[in-house]
C-alpha cells in the first residue's frame, strides 16, 4: 500500500520548487526524505512560548513541531470572533507531527483496497470524490469520524487532536489565518465563491469571485496559504476531523457525541471559519458525513 504520507507526481508536480521538501516531494534533482521542519521559538504578544527542544523525526511527507504553550482561541476584541471561540487560554502540547496535506482520494483508495480502510459513503452526494472521475487527487470526503480514525491508525498515526491542529495552523506568532495576518483572498484557498453560489449551496460567500473550483481542489493547490511551517490546506478546500470532543471551552468534560472539525471548507462562506482558531465548521455528530470534511494525519514522534 502507498505511504499515507508519500504524494503522487501530480500533486509533486503541483508546488512550486520551495515547498517541494515540505510536502514530501523529492527535489528535481534526487529523492530523500524531507527534513523535519520546526516551529521556531518566540515570545512576541500572543505568541506561543515553546522551549528549545532537540529535533525531532517523523516521516516524509509530515511537519514536526516542538512541545510548547500557547494562547488558544481568541478574544471578543477580534471581529470574527464567534461565542465558541472563546475565552482564550493557555494549553501545553507535547511534540508531535502534522501531515502536510490533506489525505487525498487515492491515498484513501489505497488503504480501502488494502481492507484497513471501508469505502467513503455515500455516493449520493455529487461532491463526494471518492469515486468520482478525475478526483484522485482532490482530498477524500464524506467520510466520517470512524473511517478518518481508522485511516490514520492504519499508518502509524492518528487523528490530530484540536489543541495540535490549532497549534500547527497560528504558530508560535499567534497568527489569525494559517498564512498570516492578511484577510483571506482567492489565491489563499478554496472557499465559498461565485460557483459555489451558483450550486444554490450557500447565502454567504467568502469571495464574489472564483477562486478556480467549484468544489474541492486538488490537495496543495494554494501555495500561497501555506503557513511558514509548510502545511497547506489548512483553511479551505476540506474541513478536518480532529479527535477533540464538542465541548465549549468552559467545560472540563463532556460526552462523546460530538468531535471538533477545523479549518473551514470549500462550501463555507463566513471568514470565521478559516480564522486560526475558528470552531465555527462546528462539533459535528461522529457519524455525519459532509462533502465539506475530510481529514488529515498527525503522528506522535
Amino acid at each position: 500500500m502507498t505511504s499515507a504520507f508519500a504524494r503522487s507526481s501530480t500533486i509533486c508536480n503541483l508546488l512550486p520548487a520551495a515547498l517541494l521538501g515540505l510536502a514530501g516531494c523529492p527535489p528535481p534533482s534526487q529523492g530523500g526524505p524531507m527534513e523535519p521542519v520546526i516551529v521556531p521559538t518566540g515570545a512576541a504578544t500572543g505568541a506561543a512560548l515553546a522551549p528549545e527542544a532537540p529535533r525531532g523525526t517523523c516521516p516524509a511527507g509530515m511537519v514536526w513541531f516542538a512541545a510548547g504553550t500557547f494562547k488558544m482561541g481568541t478574544t471578543d476584541a477580534d471581529e470574527d470572533a464567534m461565542p465558541d471561540d472563546m475565552p482564550q487560554h493557555p494549553v501545553k502540547v507535547a511534540a508531535f507531527c502534522m501531515a502536510t496535506l490533506e489525505t487525498s482520494v487515492a491515498e484513501y483508495e489505497s488503504c480501502v483496497r488494502a481492507g484497513k480502510c471501508t469505502a467513503a459513503q455515500p455516493p449520493n452526494y455529487p461532491e463526494c470524490n471518492m469515486g468520482a472521475s478525475g478526483r484522485q487527487d482532490h482530498p477524500i470526503n464524506c467520510v466520517d469520524f470512524a473511517q478518518a480514525t481508522a485511516y490514520c491508525e492504519a499508518q502509524g498515526g492518528r487523528l490530530p487532536t484540536e489543541e495540535e491542529w490549532e497549534y500547527a495552523a497560528r504558530g508560535t506568532t499567534g497568527r489569525k489565518y494559517p498564512w498570516g495576518q492578511a484577510p483571506p483572498d482567492t489565491k489563499r484557498l478554496n472557499a465559498c465563491d461565485e460557483k459555489c453560489m451558483l450550486l444554490g449551496l450557500k447565502i454567504d460567500v467568502m469571495f464574489e469571485t472564483s477562486d478556480g473550483f467549484a468544489t474541492t481542489a486538488p490537495v496543495g493547490s494554494f501555495p500561497k496559504g501555506a503557513t511558514p511551517e509548510g502545511l497547506l490546506d489548512m483553511a479551505g478546500n476540506v474541513a478536518e476531523w480532529t479527535s477533540g470532543k464538542g465541548c465549549p471551552y468552559t467545560e472540563q468534560t463532556c460526552a462523546d457525541d460530538k468531535r471538533i472539525v477545523r479549518g473551514g471548507a470549500w462550501d463555507m462562506g463566513m471568514r470565521a471559519t478559516v480564522t486560526t482558531w475558528g470552531r465555527s465548521a462546528g462539533a459535528r455528530d461522529p457519524s455525519e458525513v459532509s462533502s465539506g470534511v475530510g481529514f488529515r494525519c498527525a503522528r506522535t514522534p
